[in-house]
């Protein structure tokens, strides 16, 4: 219910007050990062320079808004492994699991058996695949994963073996905090427009390419449209972060300018690359604006949050 009337008001501040409707956009954005202390946008993972990485990029198969896919997210990002998001957003509340006009939910469900997100597949040929019961080889030869914290392990085991982590972001993935904080950070962001439902859209040809970070506050209004409108696209994790971050916890007597300064990549807008049109962007509200003109073609279902709880 908290979703619902968070979502109704959102909408009758776009009706009534669009001046209004962006500040609560920009503020619900930045509380839902906040809450998440920023995730890896703070940083990532020690000496991953002795950890192998994959040849082949993973793919995962996410559904925005959903705090376990947003588990895997920040394991991947936080590591510091490339992939490609196939972003699988819901059709209906009223149908629920219907995959009828979903562009990448019959895949997922053709790779591993199951309509079931997070989903990561691994095109690389790992040893643990003979020995891992979590772990499920597909026609195509790739391993398919399900359960967010049986991916997190395999990912940590098989591209963080001798990565080190930070007691933040040990403590901020234990539970119950991780599952109380992801939930809140859903909640800010309710609207369906958000990343939770689908809207027509038209495909594009190759992969849009996407830099940025998880837990930055721009990189998740791009995240949430690219959802929406079920682009496929190569995240390219940004790490110019942890020496900012590192800088400023050492110089705790730092002027607030240049704390400011230092700070700067943990809110730095983001970079879309569209190699089907050549543009190259970095700029968030832009972006959004791009990506809705160029390959929106239609509004999200006129659904309810009321009409999940009675289906």
């Amino acid at each position: 219910y908290l979703s619902h009337w968070i979502n109704e008001f959102f909408l009758a501040l776009r009706d009534h007050s669009p001046r209004l409707h962006h500040i609560l956009d920009l503020m619900t954005l930045f509380l839902a990062s906040a809450v998440r202390a920023f995730g890896a946008s703070r940083g990532h993972a020690g000496n991953l320079q002795a950890c192998r990485r994959p040849q082949k990029p993973l793919e995962l198969y996410d559904l925005h808004g959903c705090p376990y896919c947003a588990k895997v997210r920040n394991a991947l990002h936080y590591l510091q492994l490339d992939h490609i998001v196939y972003p699988c957003p819901k059709e209906s509340f009223k149908q629920q699991g219907a995959c009828i006009n979903s562009r990448f939910r019959p895949k997922a469900k053709s790779l591993g058996g199951k309509c079931v997100f997070p989903m990561l597949v691994d095109p690389n040929k790992l040893t643990s695949a003979n020995t891992d019961d979590s772990v499920t080889a597909n026609s195509g030869g790739g391993l398919v994963m399900y359960e967010s914290s049986d991916i997190v392990d395999y990912l940590w085991r098989e591209y963080g073996h001798q990565a080190q982590s930070t007691w933040f972001y040990r403590l901020m993935n234990q539970e119950p905090i991780r599952s109380a904080v992801a939930r809140t950070a859903a909640v800010l962001r309710p609207c369906l427009n958000m990343g939770i439902f689908r809207a027509p859209s038209r495909q594009p040809e190759r992969h849009l390419e996407f830099y940025g970070a998880d837990g930055n506050p721009f990189c998740t209004r791009v995240q949430e449209t690219l959802a929406t409108l079920e682009l496929p696209y190569i995240f390219h994790v940004d790490n110019t972060s942890k020496a900012a971050c590192s800088k400023v916890s050492c110089c705790s007597q730092m002027p607030l300018h240049e704390m400011v300064k230092m700070l700067g990549p943990m809110f730095s807008q983001p970079t879309l690359k569209d190699p089907n049109t050549g543009v190259d962007l970095k700029d968030s509200a832009k972006i959004v604006q791009y990506l809705r003109i160029t390959y929106q073609t239609a509004p999200v279902p006129a659904e309810k949050w009321t009409d999940y709880l009675t289906a």
